[in-house]
């Protein structure tokens, strides 16, 4: 009997049982795949432990945090553990497709330190397609395209959709933040500056979910704590590229500064303040009307 672990699946999770128990029936049953549910303390009075799922999978180790410490936390957990050959990481309302073992066969033997799979997004009752802002970079036309390699690297934060080489990871100790918010960035950013081979594969591997309730579809305002994470995150991301020479990033903090605008107002101008004037004046331009580009540029800077 071969019991090498070929993958390490990394599954954080926490209060959703049942999309949990769809996240575990997409994956493929093989004795080369290891899933790593991570709990991040569940309220018991919506997880049942006794009947959890997964429990009765042998493929499935799971691990029930005392306290909750958030996704991050969660993560380093399954790393530490890990034992498989590439490392994959799911959200646990999401899902894998039907063709999400033959990826994982054309590639097992690779010598790749990444390789990016295709993700749809969709509804997560409906399972329809989703047309949104934040789709997958990748299509059909544009695999050998430097742009997209440059994205994948350096934009792509979340850090399912990817086969990561464990021996990158173990070599760089690559670690997630263990933070309230965007404790991936980081992660992603490093991996994907350190990866000397990467490929790209175009045929859909995942299906991220959007459903009521979650993070991304809340229209509540973020707290405090969680805009100045994002804060202090963005700002550890644009140090990093500065010290490693990535120029391609000097836009990236638009989205953080536009999602930060929408409930904190000073905070914008801090971010903003950060580029460089130049930076800055090209970026306001490119998305707001002439009379409010004036409007932040004169408050961020003054008469400097």
């Amino acid at each position: 009997m071969n019991n090498t672990i070929n993958f390490s699946i990394i599954i954080p999770t926490k209060n959703i049982p049942d999309l949990l128990q769809r996240c575990l029936e997409s994956i493929p049953q093989r004795s080369d795949i290891e899933i790593i549910v991570v709990d991040d303390n569940s309220d018991r009075e919506i997880v049942d432990v006794k009947n959890y799922p997964g429990t009765n999978n042998q493929q499935v180790k799971i691990i029930f945090l005392p306290e909750s410490k958030g996704a991050g936390y969660a993560r380093n957990i399954g790393l530490k553990i890990a034992k498989g050959k590439w490392i994959l990481f799911a959200d646990s309302d999401d899902y894998f497709s039907e063709k999400f073992s033959d990826i994982l066969d054309r590639y097992i033997n690779s010598e790749y330190d990444i390789i990016f799979l295709n993700y749809e997004r969709v509804d997560s009752v409906t399972k329809e397609k989703i047309h949104v802002y934040r789709q997958s970079f990748i299509t059909s036309k544009n695999l050998n395209d430097k742009l997209l390699e440059n994205k994948l690297r350096f934009v792509m934060g979340p850090p399912w959709c990817k086969m990561i080489a464990h021996h990158l990871i173990k070599k760089y100790n690559v670690k997630f933040d263990e933070v309230a918010k965007h404790n991936d960035t980081m992660f992603s950013l490093k991996i994907g500056y350190y990866a000397d081979r990467i490929f790209i594969d175009p045929e859909i591997a995942y299906y991220n979910t959007q459903r009521e309730g979650s993070i991304t579809t809340s229209r509540f305002a973020p707290s405090s704590i969680y805009i100045s994470t994002i804060f202090d995150v963005e700002m550890d991301y644009m140090k990093f590229a500065r010290e490693h020479h990535i120029k391609f990033v000097k836009w990236r903090l638009w989205d953080s500064t536009i999602a930060c605008a929408r409930n904190e107002k000073d905070l914008i101008f801090e971010i903003l303040k950060y580029l460089h004037k130049k930076h800055c004046l090209r970026m306001l331009l490119l998305k707001m009307p002439v009379y409010l580009t004036i409007r932040i540029y004169n408050k961020c800077f003054g008469n400097d």
